[in-house]
């Protein structure tokens, strides 16, 4: 992977969403709140991918920030950038032909730098989300294990895939749909928590040639995290009861 030519657009896009946000508050006179959050997250692999993919969710981080930009009442689009952490891990058990017991897995891992668009609906205290994201992988490995289980003992070999980094799609784009509890704590900032679900709308397989080389993400997020308020600009929070 060219890790240094995805950095580069990473930043760039990063940059980007700051210029247009500050933009936006400063001409527009558009109300945009800037927010911090992070969080774990449960990700698969899903296709029928056999070499990587056994429906086996993997752990990983979550972190950004983000500006909530105000449409209209209650309304509001929120952009940012985040890293965040997703792929998928597979496991088999099986016996060999000495009887002995095996276990085989693959921890799939893709670090993404990922941009959502999103439209929010306050409902109160309560909030939607829905929307779309793309995202560009910063890194990616994929990792072997081959256990094997005596009476007393056990040992294993282990490696990496060089190929999943080679078939891998570094780009991929989806949906995302979320809800969560926003709650005003002082004047100066809410704090919320959140929890979504993200899809990707293809394969990021480089070049599938047929449905036993698709993958697409499959990511859950719960995060937490605060929302910080202009002192000219502060959400009046009296409107959201």
């Amino acid at each position: 992977m060219e890790n240094k030519n995805i950095y580069k657009i990473s930043i760039k896009l990063f940059l980007l969403i700051i210029v247009i946000s500050i933009s936006t508050n400063s001409y527009a006179q558009v109300k945009s709140f800037m927010g911090f959050t992070a969080g774990g997250s449960v990700s698969q692999l899903s296709g029928d991918n056999n070499k990587y993919n056994r429906d086996i969710y993997r752990k990983g981080v979550y972190a950004g920030v983000f500006w909530d930009i105000y449409l209209e009442y209650q309304n509001t689009l929120e952009v940012g950038g985040f890293y965040t952490q997703q792929g998928g891990i597979k496991k088999l058990e099986y016996n060999d032909a000495g009887g002995k017991k095996v276990v085989y897995s693959v921890n799939n891992q893709i670090d993404y730098v990922m941009f959502p668009i999103i439209w929010k609906q306050q409902w109160g205290d309560v909030f939607t989300q829905i929307g779309v994201y793309g995202e560009v992988a910063i890194n990616a490995k994929s990792a072997w294990k081959r256990e094997y289980f005596y009476a007393d003992s056990m040992e294993y070999i282990s490696g990496n895939y060089k190929s999943f980094t080679h078939e891998l799609r570094l780009y991929d784009f989806g949906g995302f749909f979320g809800m969560g509890y926003q709650k005003p704590i002082t004047d100066n900032f809410d704090f919320f928590v959140n929890l979504s679900y993200r899809f990707g709308f293809f394969s990021i397989e480089n070049m599938p040639e047929s449905s036993a080389d698709i993958m697409k993400n499959r990511v859950f997020t719960l995060n937490a995290g605060i929302i910080l308020f202009n002192k000219d600009k502060r959400y009046a929070r009296k409107k959201r009861r």
